[in-house]
């Protein structure tokens, strides 16, 4: 299998991957072939190759490891911070939040005494 490559880092594009796209980068991550990701989506391995130079091009990786890790890394942020949201509401919002906010501290072993609400990670 010929991966497309990009030689060196370059800039994302700032394009929002379409649908398709996206179904596109979900198989990619699981690790399948062209012809793999054709059979599952019902194309043609030629079109998941376009497809995956346009992922590429968007997201600024250079090849297909690189778009999965950063698609990682962006979803770990984007999970994060939806985290770090909802602890604060918790930690602000009363008795019973409080409540609710210490069962989560004692579940993950945290010390809710001496917590503070971290700061809220981008979505870069």
């Amino acid at each position: 299998m010929n991966e497309p490559t990009v030689s060196a880092p370059r800039e994302p594009t700032g394009q929002a991957l379409t649908p398709r796209e996206t179904e596109v980068l979900d198989w990619l991550m699981v690790g399948l072939s062209n012809k793999e990701t054709g059979r599952e989506l019902g194309i043609s391995p030629r079109t998941i190759e376009v497809y995956r130079i346009r992922i590429l091009e968007k997201l600024g990786a250079r090849n297909a490891a690189d778009a999965a890790r950063m698609t990682t890394e962006r979803v770990v942020r984007q999970e994060t911070r939806k985290l770090v949201l909802a602890l604060r509401a918790i930690h602000t919002s009363g008795s019973e939040g409080m409540h609710m906010f210490d069962e989560i501290c004692r579940a993950h072993n945290l010390h809710p005494a001496t917590w503070a609400p971290p700061t809220v990670p981008s979505d870069d």
